[in-house]
């Protein structure tokens, strides 16, 4: 008979081995709590990093703001020193970007660029449906201007664009053929509806039916609708100034050949454009059939951008000028 075998009482650990292992806790404690404090640092620091480039970033947007500010001021001293009976290319305000040159060179850090454009050499929308109907002439500038090439629009979509203009701008809820009201606006993913009044911006034109932002803002190879329409002015379209395509779409005659010879008159310093008629020797009597044209604007857009590194701000500002007086009525920041 196989006798039990006695078991061996359990001894208590010695006392090295538990000495030893309250140390490896504790290094594992330590270790732990460094991890911690390290990750507290470093997240520290880079919040610290953060907080210097946001306020960084803060002065430099600060600093290029009153740059651009700056150009908007210089615009309207140099429209405010403008004494002619008559605005033309020719003038100091045309040439802007020689007064940033030397404005840039002031601030020593920080690019700025001006632009002044005439308002009133662009195609008057405000003047597009009034009196309760669309204004034909200057509907038929519209038209001719999408159609040209360089907007590269397919059949019918220009005539769809301007029906959808005077659905917007008449006061009643009646579908023009072509044209787009509410019904059409509300069933957009992010609805609203159609205005149904006068433009308060020419940026409002991107809520119409057909204008895209590419037709509106141009692309690299084709310009924008903003650079020929406007809202401000009081209705006539300055010939000294206008583009080169609101001239070309100004009758359903003009050749680019007509273009041509009144953009080198209007360009040659030598010649008077004091009066609006000046175009009959070059073009005929018959190119101002609606009593459009003018050689004296009232309301000009500053642009004025300020750059450094690959931060900008720009500034648009519209001033109206009365005699020698200036009035500012339009800031946008960007």
């Amino acid at each position: 008979m196989t006798k039990a075998r006695a078991s061996r009482p359990l001894s208590p650990p010695a006392a090295g081995t538990a000495a030893l292992s309250e140390k490896g806790f504790a290094l594992v404690t330590v270790l732990m709590i460094v991890t911690i404090l390290v990750a507290a640092v470093v997240a520290s620091s880079r919040a610290t990093r953060t907080e210097l480039q946001e306020a960084a970033n803060l002065g430099d947007g600060i600093k290029l703001y009153y740059l651009a500010k700056s150009g908007v001021n210089g615009a309207q001293a140099i429209l405010a020193l403008d004494k002619n009976n008559y605005d033309s290319l020719a003038e100091s305000w045309a040439k802007a970007d020689e007064f940033a040159a030397k404005a840039s060179l002031l601030f020593g850090s920080g690019a700025l660029t001006l632009v002044i454009e005439d308002e009133m050499g662009k195609i008057p929308l405000q003047r597009f449906y009034e009196g309760n109907k669309v204004n034909e002439p200057i509907r038929d500038m519209l038209l001719r201007l999408l159609k040209r090439p360089e907007f590269r629009l397919a059949g019918g979509q220009a005539e769809e664009i301007v029906a959808c203009l005077k659905d917007w701008l008449d006061p009643d809820d009646e579908v023009t053929s072509g044209g787009a009201e509410s019904p059409y606006y509300r069933a957009l993913v992010s609805p609203y509806e159609a205005k149904n009044g006068p433009l308060d911006a020419v940026e409002e034109l991107l809520l119409i039916k057909g204008i895209t932002r590419e037709l509106f803002w141009g692309t690299a190879k084709s310009p924008g609708l903003k650079k020929f329409l406007t809202i401000w002015g009081d209705g006539k379209i300055n010939i000294n100034t206008a583009p080169r395509e609101v001239i070309a779409v100004f009758g359903d005659g003009v050749t680019e050949e007509m273009v041509e010879k009144l953009d080198l008159y209007r360009r040659d310093e030598k010649n008077d454009l004091s009066r609006p008629d000046w175009y009959k020797p070059i073009v005929g009597d018959g190119f101002d059939q609606h009593g459009l044209l003018t050689v004296k604007s009232s309301s000009f857009m500053a642009i004025a951008q300020a750059s450094r590194d690959r931060m900008t701000k720009t500034i648009e500002a519209v001033m109206k000028r009365d005699g020698e007086k200036l009035q500012l009525i339009s800031w946008k920041v960007d």
